[in-house]
């Protein structure tokens, strides 16, 4: 039997589990690399869709037109699995350790990657914890445990040898206890740490699900791209652009005034900086290319622009797309 991940509409092609697993972990290692836990990130996508090797998954995907979309859980059987072979590998015995943290946050984000409210709470203002009553409505069915471990047989056939994945799994255990070293220092911040690190691993486990089926659907491949290469194109781009501005008035002279000193203190160190600016004085260019060239010297991967509103989002983004003719709003390449 062919074990289906995704489908295509109006058309027969298809996706299979194994495929989408062995991409989405490949997209994880890559993202969680960032943070030394290349291994953490991708065994949680590893395990996000084993819940799709059950009879009932591929007979709801098989006739999906049938069915309510989402109506077949598959996101907590690769989330309990995770934590039980957590539990069968881990040399710490201790409730409060390295390896228990490390089951939860992964099980957390298996469980959440289909949640629109993020992760799942392990404790809410009603003294609820949505977390572990998910954990225990899945312990008390007992036919749910029957098809996990029937999941879990596949999974190994089909993905992964259990051997290879012992291995694979416990060289993440390995990263996280480490990464978990590191934030001990810091006890003060501890558990804000731990957030971060749930929240990074989470955003991790749902880039590389949300990029394979993506490209899957679209009919694409990976995109690699040179950023260091493309930030010095769109910098290059700016100053030529901004070198032809009319400097007959006072008000585009200020301007130029302001934005050559963001360029100046694009050569100070990472932090955080208030940059004060009339409005009309040029704030979106001169930012742009404080950020550019500050990518640039620090070799930086991503320019993120936060605003409060999504109109100011849109006209911003407007003015840098037509600023550096990008017309990257119509494309469908996926940024790997």
């Amino acid at each position: 039997m062919t074990y289906i991940a995704h489908t295509k509409e109006n058309s027969e092609e298809i996706q299979t589990l194994r495929d989408h697993l062995w991409n989405s972990k490949m997209y994880a290692e890559k993202y969680g690399d960032i943070l030394g836990i290349p291994h953490v990130t991708g065994v949680a996508a590893l395990v996000h869709d084993l819940g799709k090797y059950r009879q009932e998954f591929q007979k709801y995907i098989r006739h999906s037109e049938k069915a309510k979309k989402g109506s077949v859980d598959h996101s907590s059987f690769g989330a309990v699995f995770l934590k039980e072979k957590v539990k069968e590998l881990s040399q710490q015995p201790e409730e409060f350790s390295a390896d228990s943290l490390f089951a939860e946050i992964i099980s957390n984000a298996v469980f959440s990657h289909h949640n629109s409210l993020g992760l799942k709470d392990y404790l809410n203002a009603r003294l609820k914890s949505p977390y572990y009553e998910r954990v225990e409505k899945f312990d008390i069915d007992p036919e749910k445990k029957i098809e996990l471990k029937q999941a879990e047989s596949l999974f190994y056939q089909e993905t992964m040898a259990e051997n290879d994945f012992n291995i694979y799994l416990k060289t993440a255990m390995r990263e996280f206890s480490q990464l978990f070293k590191e934030l001990l220092k810091d006890q003060d911040g501890l558990l804000d740490n731990l957030y971060y690190v749930g929240q990074f691993i989470y955003s991790c486990l749902l880039d590389a699900d949300r990029t394979d089926t993506s490209l899957f659907s679209f009919g694409k491949s990976a995109t690699e791209y040179q950023y260091d290469e493309i930030f010095e194109q769109y910098y290059g781009k700016l100053l030529n652009s901004i070198s032809k501005f009319d400097q007959s008035t006072k008000i585009n002279q200020a301007r130029s005034e302001m934005s050559d000193e963001c360029d100046a203190f694009a050569d100070q160190a990472d932090g955080i900086y208030r940059l004060s600016i009339p409005t009309g004085g040029g704030k979106t260019l001169a930012s742009l290319r404080y950020g550019l060239k500050h990518a640039i010297k620090t070799k930086k991967k991503h320019i993120i622009y936060v605003l409060p509103y999504i109109t100011i989002i849109e006209q911003n983004a407007e003015v840098i797309r037509n600023m550096l003719n990008d017309n990257s709003k119509n494309t469908t390449n996926i940024l790997v």
